[in-house]
């Protein structure tokens, strides 16, 4: 008889994974960091002049840099409540959300206060915060919708 692969227990360590390479990224220097969204920047920059809408560089770049936070978040999201959902780490759902919610966030951005150039900053917590919360509450939504 053929046994079938249970995915269930790579759940956890997708999220594993995940929030590694989010620390990761923050261990890359200022320097670096910046190089990686001015890359992309600089696409987004020539697309939107090809395409005959002006804006500033900076403001781009700055809104890039963002939107990889809230992205890099709501990816989080939705492998913790996938993962929590299918295998639970803990009794409560939404204490474990939380915990993940709050905890790999503030981490995050406490390891970039030792990186050079680069700073940790309470509103990108929030940010970050805030892409997981949309991801875990579109999961939900969905998960209703399929039942």
């Amino acid at each position: 008889m053929k046994s079938t692969i249970s995915f269930k227990k790579y759940l956890w360590a997708a999220v594993i994974v995940w929030t590694m390479i989010i620390f990761a990224w923050s261990l890359q220097s200022g320097d670096d960091s910046s190089r990686v969204s001015g890359s992309l920047t600089e696409a987004v920059f020539g697309f939107l002049a090809r395409a005959g809408l002006e804006i500033d560089y900076e403001s781009a770049h700055h809104f890039i840099r963002k939107t990889a936070h809230f992205t890099e978040y709501a990816v989080l999201g939705a492998l913790v409540f996938n993962a929590q959902k299918k295998t639970p780490l803990l009794k409560s759902d939404a204490l474990c959300i939380c915990l993940w919610m709050i905890g790999v966030p503030a981490a995050d951005e406490t390891i970039q206060l030792f990186v050079p150039e680069r700073a940790g900053m309470i509103a990108d917590v929030l940010l970050d915060m805030s892409g997981f919360a949309c991801a875990v509450l579109l999961c939900i939504l969905l998960k209703r919708k399929k039942n």
